[in-house]
């Protein structure tokens, strides 16, 4: 064999060597394809079984959660206890004029039950809004479905129609009670803040003004001494009802009528002391105004003098009483008065006791001609043949 034979030999064999290494190449690389296929195929199909599987858990998952909100599963049972539960949640929230109408149940396909309460009753705004917060405090399967709200003409109420619907499921956690158990999707801390931002617009009526309280002067009391006085609070808003209450630091004992405003109070010691009357509306947002009082304990003052009343006699004798005589009797001057209705003679002395008629008092001087008759109204004079009513009277001390 030549060279040229042996080339030619070399160049077939590679070439056939070639052909079985590419045809090797790609049965293996078929084999390959329908292998990562097969698996690409497996892995989405894992993949969609995985998501099933996922959705499957969070249903059963989203579906125990349901249960544990859910109203027991005996429709009666859920019914009545539910709609006791409503009563007693407007009742406490003060709505007033209360019907409840319990329309039914719904048989729903996924083995459920719909329950829905018609509800009309009558009220302010804040006594509404706390109701829907007790109603969406608690983490039950409920909801409001339909509302209206319209004010009442001359008065401070709202007359409001709502209607809630409640579920039961078959499987619920309850079977003889409702959930009480407190809900997390509140956004607002408490019910105060609810209220300051839906009663304070109060979009059913103007904005509420305060009352104002009318002045109230100083007060002057005495210990165990009964102190009473008024504070009286005028509204320019005629509808609203003001109420009234003592700040804290007033004096221990002293209270406040909250519907009149009578203030009383019984000191125990003398002293300087201040009360802090408030009076607050029933607005929406409610208003207050204060008013600090002033109030001095001293000693009562001394009691009047009071003077004697001189009766005043049908008939007085005193007009019928006459000087008959005076006598010197060893000495001592004697006076005779001649009671001539009675004829009764009263012999009496200087320094003694006259008592006839209107005429009460005693003799201070006695002479020949006149008698002196000191009573604590005036002093008489009286002459010798005259009644002790003629003469012209003195004032007493002069």
């Amino acid at each position: 064999m030549n060279g040229r034979e042996r080339q030619l030999g070399i160049s077939i064999g590679t070439l056939v060597v070639g052909i079985v290494l590419w045809y090797v190449y790609d049965s293996i690389a078929s084999s390959l394809d329908k292998q990562a296929s097969a698996v690409s195929t497996a892995s989405d199909k894992l993949e969609e079984k995985q998501k099933q599987l996922k959705i499957a858990q969070r249903a059963v998952k989203r579906l125990r959660e349901y249960e544990g909100k859910s109203l027991p599963a005996d429709g009666e049972l859920a019914r009545s206890l539910y709609q006791t539960w409503l009563l007693q949640s407007l009742e406490k929230a003060g709505l007033r004029d209360l019907k409840l109408n319990v329309v039914g149940v719904r048989n729903r396909a996924d083995s459920s039950q719909l329950h829905t309460f018609n509800i009309g009753c009558r009220g302010n705004l804040q006594q509404f809004t706390q109701f829907m917060h007790d109603l969406y405090s608690v983490d039950r399967l409920q909801r409001v479905r339909r509302l209206s709200v319209k004010p009442v003409a001359d008065t401070k109420d709202l007359d409001i129609g709502f209607a809630i619907e409640a579920i039961s499921l078959k499987g619920a956690d309850h079977t003889d009670r409702l959930n009480d158990k407190p809900t997390k999707r509140l956004q607002q801390a408490d019910l105060a803040e609810y209220e300051r931002v839906i009663v304070g617009r109060n979009l059913f009526a103007p904005a509420n003004r305060a009352p104002k309280i009318a002045s109230v002067g100083s007060q002057t009391g005495y210990p165990s001494q009964s102190l009473r006085f008024g504070v009286k609070a005028d509204d320019p808003d005629k509808l609203d009802q003001v109420t009234y209450k003592l700040a804290e630091g007033a004096p221990p004992g002293a209270k406040i009528d909250p519907k009149s405003g009578d203030f009383s109070w019984t000191p125990k010691e003398k002293g300087q002391f201040t009360a802090t009357v408030i009076a607050t509306d029933n607005g929406l947002p409610a208003r207050s105004d204060t008013r600090v009082i002033k109030i001095a304990v001293t000693d009562p003052p001394p009691p009047p003098k009071v003077e004697p009343v001189k009766k005043k006699l049908d008939f007085d004798d005193a007009k019928y009483t006459f000087v008959t005589a005076i006598l010197d009797i060893g000495g001592t001057w004697e006076v005779w008065l001649t009671v001539r209705t009675s004829g009764t003679v009263h012999k009496l002395h200087e320094g003694e006791k006259v008592n006839i008629g209107s005429i009460e008092g005693k003799i201070t001087k006695v002479d020949a001609s006149m008698v002196e008759i000191e009573t604590p109204e005036q002093r008489i004079q009286v002459a010798l043949g005259d009644n002790l009513l003629q003469n012209v009277s003195k004032p007493t001390g002069l």
